[in-house]
């Protein structure tokens, strides 16, 4: 696998990961409001879209590496996931 696709595997699962870990360690105790894991994603979703707007805006206008590419597709099929996933409620 290329670096880029491998960077974006890694900050994915570094933020699923400490979501999990929060989730196993605080747990969810109040149902009728989000935990702390649910924020941890949440956040994890921001950050990896600003990351993808950045690197996009730096394709476009500075350079056109293959890393770049390989993260831009990578964060693209990520967060057009979560956000099929959240539309179809599956």
């Amino acid at each position: 696998m290329k670096k880029g696709i491998l960077k974006t595997l890694l900050f994915y699962s570094i933020g699923f990961g400490i979501a999990g870990i929060s989730y196993l360690t605080v747990g969810h105790s109040y149902i009728h409001a989000p935990g702390i894991h649910h924020f941890i994603l949440f956040l994890t979703l921001i950050l990896g879209v600003i990351w993808t707007l950045i690197n996009l805006i730096l394709f476009i206008f500075k350079t056109k590496t293959g890393k770049l590419k390989r993260i831009l597709v990578a964060n693209s099929i990520i967060i057009l996931s979560y956000f099929l996933h959240m539309y179809f409620n599956i």
